[in-house]
């Protein structure tokens, strides 16, 4: 049972991976993904690349986008799986429940039910099959990733860290306690939200391995996406038959995302488009609070990176300066050290480290060979990718970017996307940096006050040492740039 499952993951694994460091388009069409057969880490896999795939380029696009709300779900006599989990007491006020569920994701299935007085709830379960996988899924990662991390000459990505703290949001994922007070944290706080809806979670019905809350009824995401891609207007859609503007909503789903990031203790870290209902009376529902985390590091790093990105959709980029801001928040270690030791070089030569990177990259962006690649990125606003594939095509700036913060950056990046797919202009995504700015300004204080990574001398002298290191191998002719004058 397992070998099978264990080919599909390193097959899709390979697959991804391959085209990600390659800057290759990903396809997953046709035979290469069977999603009715997959469950547990391989369909959480699948939802963190599913949304950013080119719907042009995926034949059965539409049937790639169940495997956020509709994949195939384990077989369970949901009665007795209840008797089992909940105390007698507990179990006596769930007074009917389905027996099919009506949508399934990674993790858990999840089943319409009715309590003791009539009130429509849903119970989420977790599938004994991830109770049964999770484990050897998550040791077959681990030695992946430790592949990965050997095998990547360019050594941009550090496939280790990304493991780890994919790892623990799993395991956090399978504990619906932990989830269940997250999103009673979310429900006590977003009460009179004029647009923002959280569902109760009813706390003395919850589990280790189930969760009551109440019944969100709306249109989710997915399924708008799915309407999107098939030509027709999925804002025009939710204003006539739902009295809701799409466009105001994903706003407010963006603003409370990104300033939760900043300034929250938790936030929900797994906006995928299964996650998120929108409702009739122009409100917006945020279910699944199984991926959540707080930012770890420098939020003011954060901060900042936020202020490029507005520049960015404002039409005001300096790609130098956006560079240096995702170096900073990105490569937290490799900047500190340049900055520690960039203070004592200035005291004796007129240029610093950092003005000759910013000269650097603003001329690889200038005379890029792939010009026409990197204005179609432009015109669709991935400005992180043209950092890691155009300016730092084949990393001949040695950057090793620390993505341990694997969950902030993914929902960052799956917001993004998702917000490109029904406005490809950006214009929400520019209203929500100018809201979120104007909100982290208010609490200021609290943004700067954040730890920042420290090093000694030495370590910052050896850290440059590598960084060096890994430039002269990769394009000599930039490492004279950068140092040229330094050494006599």
């Amino acid at each position: 049972m397992k070998q099978p499952r264990t080919i599909r993951i390193i097959s899709l694994m390979t697959h991804v991976v391959t085209a990600v460091l390659r800057n290759e388009s990903l396809t997953m069409s046709g035979n290469n993904v069977r999603i009715e057969e997959l469950g547990g880490i391989y369909v959480k896999f699948l939802q963190l690349i599913v949304l950013n795939l080119d719907p042009s380029n995926q034949i059965g696009y539409k049937q790639l986008l169940n495997v956020y709300e509709n994949s195939h779900p384990d077989p369970i006599d949901i009665r007795r799986y209840l008797r089992f989990q909940l105390k007698p007491e507990h179990f006596a006020k769930i007074k009917t429940i389905e027996p099919k569920p009506f949508a399934t994701g990674s993790f858990g299935q999840v089943y319409n039910a009715w309590l003791w007085d009539d009130r429509p709830v849903i119970v989420k379960v977790l599938r004994p099959s991830v109770i049964r996988y999770l484990k050897y899924d998550l040791r077959l990662l681990n030695i992946l990733s430790w592949c990965y991390n050997l095998f990547d000459r360019q050594k941009m990505l550090n496939f280790r860290s990304m493991f780890k703290d994919f790892r623990r949001i799993s395991l956090n994922e399978t504990d619906y306690i932990r989830e269940a007070y997250v999103a009673d944290s979310y429900w006590q706080d977003y009460q009179n939200h004029p647009h923002l809806v959280i569902p109760r979670t009813y706390m003395e019905l919850c589990a280790p391995h189930v969760i009551v809350q109440d019944r969100i009824e709306g249109v989710s995401l997915t399924n708008l996406l799915s309407l999107q891609t098939s030509g027709a207007d999925a804002a025009a859609y939710c204003s006539q038959y739902m009295q809701s503007d799409l466009h105001l909503l994903l706003k407010v789903v963006g603003v409370e995302l990104f300033s939760k990031a900043l300034v929250g203790e938790l936030v929900q870290t797994d906006p995928h488009p299964g996650n998120i209902i929108i409702l009739p009376g122009n409100r917006v529902a945020l279910i699944d609070f199984g991926m959540s985390s707080a930012l770890t590091g420098n939020r003011l790093a954060f901060y900042e990176l936020l202020v490029q990105y507005q520049k960015f959709y404002s039409g005001s980029l300096a790609i130098e300066e956006f560079t240096l801001s995702a170096l900073k928040c990105l490569a937290p270690e490799l900047y500190t050290a340049i900055e520690q030791v960039d203070g004592l070089l200035t005291q004796r030569y007129s240029l610093s480290i950092f003005d000759r990177l910013r000269s650097a990259v603003k001329e690889f962006f200038e005379d890029s060979n792939e010009k026409q690649a990197v204005n179609q990125m432009l015109e669709q606003k991935m400005i992180m990718k043209i950092l890691f594939f155009g300016i730092n095509k084949d990393n001949r700036f040695g950057f090793t970017f620390d993505l341990s913060a694997t969950s902030i950056w993914k929902a960052v990046q799956t917001y993004f996307v998702l917000v490109g797919r029904f406005d490809p202009s950006g214009a929400p995504v520019l209203q929500v940096f100018n809201e979120v700015i104007w909100r982290a300004n208010q609490n200021m204080s609290q943004i700067a006050g954040s730890p920042r990574a420290e090093m000694t001398p030495s370590e910052a002298l050896e850290t440059l040492s590598c960084w060096f290191d890994k430039i002269s191998r990769n394009d000599p002719w930039l490492m004279s740039k950068l140092v040229g004058g330094y050494i006599k």
